[in-house]
């Protein structure tokens, strides 16, 4: 069996940004409540050295000028979703594995498609570019 790996870096962060356009090519830090402290649910890259699960605090002192945004799960819930029916509209099975990352079965799809680099091409055209797929 052949698998594509589909991936989307950042979704909540590149989420955050498309809703908000001031903060594109800002350091952004996406932080959510776990019990009484806040952690980095996900950060830009411009967030240089800060991580997923970082206290928010220890983010905040590693990049003092990121934007702080509130998250908003149902909404990267639902952008995925709308990413997953545009895959699976192309006739093809959709295994997620998490937010942001599905695998794709593409054993003897190649023929089909035209090959493994069209359906590779395809597949990225489902996601909107703003996304940046890979």
């Amino acid at each position: 069996m052949r698998f594509a790996c589909l991936w989307i870096k950042h979704l909540p962060a590149k989420m955050e940004e498309s809703r908000a356009p001031h903060l594109k090519g800002v350091p952004v830090i996406v932080a959510k409540k776990t019990g009484t402290h806040r952690v980095v649910l996900d950060a830009s890259p411009q967030a240089a050295g800060v991580t997923p699960g970082m206290p928010l605090s220890e983010a905040l002192a590693e990049c003092a000028t990121a934007a702080l945004v509130d998250p908003d799960p149902m909404a990267y819930r639902a952008a995925f979703e709308d990413v997953l029916t545009a895959v699976e509209a192309l006739g093809v099975d959709v295994d997620e594995e998490g937010l942001g990352l599905a695998y794709v079965e593409t054993s003897g799809l190649e023929r089909l498609f035209g090959g493994e680099e069209r359906l590779c091409d395809l597949l990225l055209r489902a996601v909107p570019p703003s996304f940046e797929p890979r």
